[in-house]
């Protein structure tokens, strides 16, 4: 696997973006979501 530029954007309007493995960017996603019922979509 190799590391690509990808972006976060969750429901309340945040949006983050990293250059790193999918794997992290759903670590940080879930980190952000945790204890709400707020959605994401990486791309």
């Amino acid at each position: 696997m190799e590391k690509k530029p990808l972006i976060i954007r969750c429901s309340d309007g945040w949006i983050y973006g990293l250059f790193g493995y999918y794997e992290e960017a759903v670590e940080v996603a879930e980190q952000h979501v945790d204890g709400t019922e707020h959605t994401y979509i990486i791309i």
